[in-house]
């Protein structure tokens, strides 16, 4: 059984109705009162963090990255506050490992204790995840930031790459597909890919041959072929299965033509789940396929190390370790994932949780609302009425 920390009941008293902006990370969570203070609980107490309305937040492992009313950049934990005297204007990306943002033309870093410059915003185009950031300098030479150190991949702009948790994915001049990962390039094709994603360890991709192949642990896995490509980005869609120019990259998703678009497929940290040429939804997951439903389900999704999907009898199913298991037999609301948690809302809309392969009563009460974010969970059950629940 994991250890389950202490429930925290936060109760607001006001003469108005008040529905507060709500975060949350591991250790600390946060909310705005009905003046617009804002307030930050760290280790179940509150601090006061502002006076005026925040702009916008961004949970992670680490901490909660703010936009003051000033559009300052601020960095909360459960230890200290720290202002980074930066004017957001551009973006800024919030992950378990680094603070990602852009200040004028460059991108910038936080790394919990200091700030780094990392290289420019142009038109040759970055990507930044978790633990990797990718970008250009301002002659187009292409770097890589990883483990403290940057790297050099190209003296010439890259066109199309993609991140994720651990590793970085691009195509170089030679029209090849280069892998970077803990240190380490590999060329893992030699085609110019419709379509690329990354998870935490494994690289997924679609090669100008419309296969469907899989790079993890060093090896290439190639499943099958793509008989029609449809790509996906924003509210459009264009079909590029017999056009084999480069500028048609798909930078959205490849979808299935037919079945509600939902997307090919979907990687996770070590895992890419997926619908086959015969319409079979099918986990890859550490080497090895594992038949998830002889039927294109009604939804699925895959964060992290954990898998969900409804099947067509309407049956919540979720894929963790290796293992499926029918956890609801009807279709719940409100399904959210991160790490190894999915969350729920019953047919009485109390909250569930399905954690490492065991199924718990969140609340025994009706819920409001709730949100997830690692292994914390904040639900309301009444007005200005607000509850914690941890599995660490």
């Amino acid at each position: 059984m994991p250890k389950i920390c202490k429930c925290i009941l936060i109760i607001f008293f006001t003469g108005f109705l008040f529905y507060p902006c709500v975060t949350l990370s591991q250790n600390v969570l946060g909310y705005m009162d009905v003046r617009g203070r804002y307030f930050v609980f760290k280790n179940g107490y509150p601090e006061q963090i502002e006076n005026l309305p925040i702009l916008s937040y961004q949970n992670s492992n680490a901490g909660i990255a703010y936009v003051d009313n000033s559009s300052l950049l601020n960095f909360v934990n459960a230890e200290s506050k720290v202002s980074l005297d930066i004017v957001v204007k551009a973006f800024y990306k919030n992950t378990d490992y680094y603070l990602y943002y852009g200040v004028g033309d460059m991108i910038g870093m936080y790394d919990g204790q200091k700030k780094w410059t990392l290289g420019n915003i142009s038109q040759y185009g970055y990507s930044v995840s978790d633990s990797i950031a990718a970008y250009h300098d301002i002659n187009g030479f292409y770097s890589v930031f990883w483990n403290g150190e940057e790297t050099l991949l190209s003296r010439l702009p890259i066109r199309f790459m993609a991140t994720g948790k651990n590793m970085l994915a691009f195509v170089d001049n030679s029209n090849f597909i280069q892998l970077f990962y803990h240190n380490t390039l590999t060329q893992i094709d030699n085609t110019i890919p419709a379509s690329l994603k990354l998870g935490g360890n494994i690289a997924a991709y679609i090669d100008s041959y419309r296969e469907f192949k899989i790079f993890y642990a060093g090896k290439v896995y190639d499943l099958f072929n793509i008989s029609e490509l449809i790509c996906r980005q924003g509210d459009n869609t264009t079909d590029i299965t017999n056009n084999y120019d480069t500028d048609l990259f798909c930078f959205g998703t490849i979808v299935h033509p037919r079945f509600d678009f939902l997307p090919l497929f979907i990687a996770g940290d070590d895992m890419v789940m997926y619908i086959d040429e015969m319409n079979y939804l099918q986990m890859f997951y550490k080497g090895e396929v594992f038949e998830a439903s002889n039927a294109v389900p009604k939804h699925y999704d895959v964060v992290d190390n954990v898998a969900w999907f409804i099947d067509l009898n309407g049956f919540l199913n979720v894929f963790y370790d290796g293992e499926f298991y029918v956890v609801e037999s009807y279709t719940p609301g409100n399904i959210m994932a991160d790490r190894d948690i999915v969350c729920y809302t019953d047919l009485d809309n109390r909250l569930i949780a399905f954690y490492k392969g065991q199924r718990y009563e969140v609340s025994k009460d009706i819920i409001r609302s709730y949100d997830l974010n690692n292994h914390a969970i904040i639900y309301s059950i009444k007005e200005n009425e607000y509850k914690y629940f941890s599995f660490d």
